[in-house]
């Protein structure tokens, strides 16, 4: 260059690699004639979309004070960026165009990272757009970003005495105080806010305070209770079952737990149930779908539910259903309002005693459900399973002015030591109303206005196939998942005969994690043979909703069942039984339509022709028969 002054002293690059970040800066400052780290230079494209050059590197004020170097490394320096096209059209910049900017230089130990100037890309600008970096000030303090503003701001006291001219110089004053001024006031909002915090949080201190004053005298209030004997501390202290492991067999895979449930049901109950039964049950856990065994008496409905609960370690509850059955207080039980106590049912305990042990999977068993008009006492229930699950036993606000009234009646009770002190000194009379208002508050406290189903439990129903029992309702069964139970094939007793008992008398430890109910979305593929399925069975008037969608996510959750025997099961478990209609010519046609569908089945198929063969002479195709 022409002009270009050189430093009487001309620095080796050799030597000033070796230098340390800090006297790097130092000499370049001096050496530019800045002390702010602040050049000014041309901008210049680089083979590279990440950064670009600035050449021509000078001082802002003195255009022949210029790169002390004998290198040609270090008389450009870079400015790294995501993308250099979207950086330059931000900053209304292009090739060729001056600008300011701040350097530094990024520290590494290794020699070849540690020799360029870096121009940080926040305070590159156009000379003669000063302004853009008041308004980039204003957006940052309007935007709350407060320390991006006082960078710039410093970058900007760093310039302004420099040679701009007097009015640009005049508007970077007025624009800083202005800045400064809305800054004071964002530190005063802040400084308002935390206040305010400070407050809140002293108020929340004073609650905790409060709280845990209250927590120490229902503690002691507690202890006073079971000391008088109107709480059982064994009600307290919840026991929790102690697993032995080694009384138990650890099998991971699903398939395989099937397989051993039915040899353990063989072997050590002579129970003996075909594997589709016990695949579709199994499945059948992990939906939120009532299940329903249907089948003649004897057929062993009943002793599925106990043996595979045994087998898998579940808790069972065989809940008979009687006749005389109306409504869901038969189900659930009744408010006393002469005694003011709930009346239970075996039931609600069990439910009760499910949601105490949620690690543990519960399955309720309505034996013969279908002896009582099941829609009258377990329509309402239903709903509940599939929707809040909350179910509401009697007005909350009874259980308020009871549990007021009790412990209003405790307080004569207080000043007596313990349960023995206070039979000595009460008359009989008294003592036994003592413990009229014991069982009483007990009974409050366990059946509480509002019950909730855990997710840990299963329901059950039986179903008899005979002239004595109720047809189940629309309902009831497009809710359910049906599975028909018949008489066991002489075949699976020699199979498992020549099995060795001793290897299969250990039970699985299947927890309520072990049966989550998880939907998958249906596949493209299995998605159009579904709707070539509802358009088939529409024709028979049988509506699969979007109930049906959902309980076939959750049904498809469970990979390992084959996919064949996953849509098999479907048809079998919640589509067939919902067919219960005349026949005529034109569904004579629809019949022989569905045995071609059915035609490659294996569940599906016999219980169609079953239902075929029962229409021939009762002219009804029904799963019913």
């Amino acid at each position: 260059m022409e002009n270009e002054v050189m430093f009487e002293e001309i620095v080796e690059y050799e030597d000033y690699k070796n230098w340390a970040k800090k006297d790097k800066i130092n000499f370049l400052n001096e050496k530019f004639g800045t002390n702010n780290s602040i050049l000014k230079g041309t901008i210049q494209l680089a083979s590279s979309e990440k950064y670009f050059l600035i050449t021509n590197l000078r001082n802002i004020e003195n255009d022949i004070i210029i790169n002390p170097f004998n290198n040609e490394i270090l008389r450009n320096t870079i400015c790294l960026c995501e993308n250099v096209d979207s950086f330059l059209l931000k900053r209304n910049l292009k090739v060729g165009d001056e600008v300011i900017f701040k350097f530094t230089i990024p520290f590494s130990q290794h020699e070849d990272k540690n020799k360029l100037i870096i121009a940080k890309s926040k305070t590159v600008y156009k000379v003669t757009n000063i302004m853009e970096i008041l308004d980039n000030i204003d957006n940052n303090v309007k935007e709350k970003e407060i320390f991006s503003a006082v960078n710039l701001i410093e970058f900007l006291e760093q310039i302004r005495e420099k040679d701009f001219g007097n009015k640009i110089n005049s508007i970077i004053n007025e624009r800083i105080l202005l800045v400064n001024k809305n800054i004071d006031n964002y530190l005063k909002e802040i400084k308002n806010k935390i206040q305010t915090q400070e407050e809140r949080l002293k108020e929340l201190e004073n609650i905790v305070s409060e709280k845990e004053f209250e927590i120490k005298e229902l503690e002691i209030l507690r202890n006073k209770y079971i000391e008088l004997g109107i709480l059982n501390e064994d009600n307290v202290n919840e026991k929790k079952e102690e697993i032995i492991k080694e009384e138990y067999i650890d099998i991971k895979d699903k398939k395989e737990q099937i397989d051993y449930i039915q040899k353990y049901l063989a072997l050590n109950k002579g129970l003996y149930y075909d594997d589709h039964i016990l695949k579709r049950f199994f499945l059948a856990l992990h939906t939120n779908q009532i299940i329903i065994l249907s089948g003649e008496p004897g057929t062993g409905k009943t002793s599925l539910v106990r043996g595979f609960s045994e087998a898998i370690s579940a808790k069972h509850k065989i809940i008979s259903v009687q006749p005389n059955w109306t409504d869901n207080q038969d189900l659930l039980g009744f408010y006393n309002p002469i005694e003011n106590v709930y009346v239970p049912t075996p039931f609600l305990d069990a439910i009760i005693e499910a949601k105490e042990n949620q690690d543990r999977l519960y399955i309720l068993c309505l034996d013969e459900m279908n002896l009582s008009h099941v829609e009258y006492y377990f329509s309402e229930f239903l709903s509940k399973i599939q929707s809040d699950k909350i179910l509401d036993l009697y007005s909350k606000k009874i259980y308020d002015e009871n549990l007021k009234e009790l412990n209003m009646k405790w307080e004569k009770y207080l000043k007596y030591e313990n349960k023995e002190s206070l039979k000595e000194e009460l008359s009989n009379e008294e003592f036994n109303e003592f413990l009229a208002l014991k069982r009483r508050y007990n009974l409050l406290k366990k059946y509480k206005a509002q019950v909730e189903i855990p997710d840990n439990i299963r329901f059950v129903g039986t179903v008899n196939k005979d002239e004595t029992t109720k047809s189940l309702s629309p309902k009831v069964i497009d809710r359910s998942f049906v599975i028909e139970v018949k008489e066991y094939d002489e075949n699976l007793v020699s199979k498992f005969s020549e099995l060795e008992k001793e290897n299969y008398q250990k039970r699985l430890y299947l927890k309520e994690s072990d049966f989550k109910m998880e939907s998958k979305d249906i596949l493209d593929e299995i998605k159009e043979e579904l709707e070539e399925i509802k358009l088939i069975f529409k024709k028979m008037r049988v509506y699969l909703n979007n109930r049906f969608d959902n309980q076939v996510k959750q049904i498809l959750g469970n990979d390992y069942i084959d996919r064949d025997d996953l849509l098999d099961y479907i048809i079998s478990s919640m589509i067939l039984p919902k067919i219960n209609i005349s026949i005529n010519e034109r569904n004579e046609q629809i019949i022989d339509e569905i045995s071609k569908l059915l035609e490659k089945t294996k569940v599906s198929k016999v219980i169609f022709d079953e239902m075929k063969e029962f229409a021939e002479t009762e002219y009804i195709l029904t799963f019913w028969r």
